[in-house]
């Protein structure tokens, strides 16, 4: 794995730095289809909380998942995964600090840009241009912003853990059919719980902010913002520090027990 993960850092870094322009619309593909994910999932959900509010969450967390797979599909650039390679590969020095850096935070910028432009373009559908005032999506953006600092983070290292989880998984798992099951399976524990991604939350607070951001009191700017740092941070510990770090320590043995 140490070579697969080597060999996709400098592919990223060479496209970042001779082709920015393809690089950064990797990175807009990439928030696109996690919010074209997060948007499927709200409608969904909504509909099925009529009948129970938990199966409606069980929609909700079995229908996102399918941003993320086609977003390893489909190569397209994620922040959080990014996380996990980036610091994984610096650590063995197959990237420079400052090249990695520079990538994750590009790449997260594109991917807020991708996730609002198509927020922009869904909440002028039909669909999205009448949404009550109760709809699902609305309910579970409210209750984002309404958890503890504390809450908020900790969910954050959680998600992507889990994220992780399922890409590393997903580069081993050379059959396709079951590559996509096992990124389900992992995302639905992180959809189902509730944590925290800030990618994906660029999405949902985007698609707030295009339909009726004054259904929710406490949708600001400040706490916006507050909730996408709190939560990239934790994110970041979670997917780069413990998953991506903690790979790169474990296959550092010089024994043969390597992943």
């Amino acid at each position: 794995m140490n070579n697969y993960i080597d060999d996709v850092a400098k592919k990223k870094e060479s496209l970042y730095r001779s082709e920015f322009l393809r690089y950064a619309v990797r990175a807009m593909y990439a928030g696109m289809y996690l919010t074209l994910g997060s948007a499927v999932a709200f409608i969904a959900a909504n509909h099925f909380s009529g009948i129970d509010p938990v199966i409606g969450r069980a929609i909700y967390a079995l229908l996102f998942p399918w941003g993320l797979v086609t977003i390893i599909l489909l190569n397209g650039e994620l922040a959080t995964s990014n996380m996990m390679f980036l610091t994984n590969a610096t650590y063995r020095k197959a990237i420079p600090t400052r090249s990695a850096v520079g990538i994750l935070l590009v790449c997260t910028l594109f991917n807020l840009l991708g996730s609002m432009a198509i927020a922009f373009m869904l909440s002028r559908t039909t669909l999205f241009s009448n949404l009550e005032a109760t709809h699902y999506m609305y309910n579970a953006i409210e209750t984002k912003l309404a958890k503890p600092y504390g809450a908020m983070f900790f969910d954050g290292i959680i998600a992507n853990i889990l994220v992780n989880i399922a890409i590393i998984g997903s580069v081993r798992i050379k059959e396709t059919s079951a590559k996509i099951l096992f990124v389900v399976a992992i995302i639905f524990i992180f959809c189902y719980f509730g944590f925290e991604h800030v990618i994906a939350n660029f999405g949902g607070f985007s698609l707030v902010m295009f339909t009726n951001p004054g259904v929710i009191d406490s949708f600001t700017f400040g706490n916006v913002i507050m909730h996408w740092l709190l939560v990239f941070v934790a994110n970041y510990i979670g997917g780069g520090l413990i998953m991506g770090l903690g790979y790169a320590w474990l296959d550092s043995t010089k024994t043969n027990y390597l992943d």
